[in-house]
């Protein structure tokens, strides 16, 4: 159990991100049941402990300014992070490719729902950034009793102002396995390439023969004289909170990434010679295992998180 030294409320949490929600507001301490002092955000900085993973609160932005990162072999560092959007794992290639294929495969998959009243949208993301840049991919949602995966694109500003779009187009779904834990069963082929005046995309479903394909047009001749380098990732983000609980018990897991192949020629994975940079942010709530080309991700807001 944890309290503030709000006297007025006088109210016991069991849960430690929503007491420091509360003491952020107030500004107040945030004691254990023995009535030790944890933390004091009358401070600016708060560095929580969320199960031996800390992490650092700003506490007048009320947003993480730090959180556990484990970078992949070979990787150069990140200079450009998000602490609000999630645990998250992202690999980048070099520069020099503008034409990507991956197959993903859902069928182990795991979708879990928070046990709080924070909702979770999982994402299998592939962008490209030339002039401007572009996420396209898959979208894991609870639509009213049921996960649905639908395609999705965000087209990430610049030129124009930016857009976000999820297509209504079902394309799969999971099967629940367990009250609020469902399971995919679906592999699905993946397709990106820039072209001179935007991006073209396709999703096929592998075993249903389910297609959606899409041209993403912003200005002509906009990736003219510009090099172009892709970016996969796997997320679990919050849905308007920007202090999410990585304790919440939400997950998403067992999202296998078959192969991914750059212009035809390279494959990125995490430490190949085609990536740049990989790491997973939010470690050990999110994690890869590599096997030879492929790789699992996970991003599990747990305690005791496995791969």
């Amino acid at each position: 159990m944890y309290y503030t030294s709000n006297k007025k409320t006088g109210k016991a949490y069991n849960n430690l991100n929503q007491v420091i929600k509360e003491a952020l507001n107030e500004g107040s301490l945030v004691y254990n049941k023995d009535k030790n002092v944890l933390y004091d955000f009358s401070k600016e900085s708060v560095v929580v402990d969320y199960g031996k993973a800390l992490f650092t609160i700003d506490t007048k932005k009320k947003r993480y300014t730090s959180i556990p990162i484990k970078y992949y072999e070979n990787s150069i560092e990140e200079t450009e992070l998000e602490y609000h959007t999630g645990a998250y794992n992202y690999l980048f290639s070099k520069e020099g490719y503008d034409e990507l294929e991956a197959i993903v495969s859902l069928k182990d998959a795991i979708f879990k729902c928070s046990k709080n009243e924070t909702n979770y949208n999982a994402y299998v993301l592939f962008n490209h950034q030339a002039r401007d840049q572009i996420d396209v991919g898959l979208s894991i949602s609870k639509q009213k009793d049921r996960v649905v995966v639908q395609p999705f694109y965000y087209y990430m500003g610049g030129i124009k102002p930016k857009q976000f779009y999820i297509e209504p187009t079902i394309l799969s779904s999971f099967q629940m396995v367990e009250p609020n834990s469902y399971q995919g069963h679906d592999r699905f082929r993946i397709t990106l390439k820039r072209q001179v005046s935007g991006w073209y995309f396709k999703i096929e479903v592998l075993d249903t023969g389910i297609i959606y394909e899409k041209e993403v047009l912003i200005e002509k001749d906009m990736h003219q004289g510009f090099l172009g380098r892709f970016l996969v990732g796997v997320s679990l983000v919050p849905i308007k909170d920007d202090l999410f609980d990585p304790l919440c018990g939400a997950l998403f897991k067992d999202v296998l990434i078959e192969r991914v192949c750059l212009n035809q020629q390279a494959y990125l994975y995490p430490g190949s010679a085609s990536m740049s940079k990989g790491y997973s942010q939010g470690y050990p709530f999110a994690d890869v295992k590599v096997d030879g080309i492929s790789f699992v991700c996970k991003t599990c807001y747990e305690k005791k998180s496995q791969a």
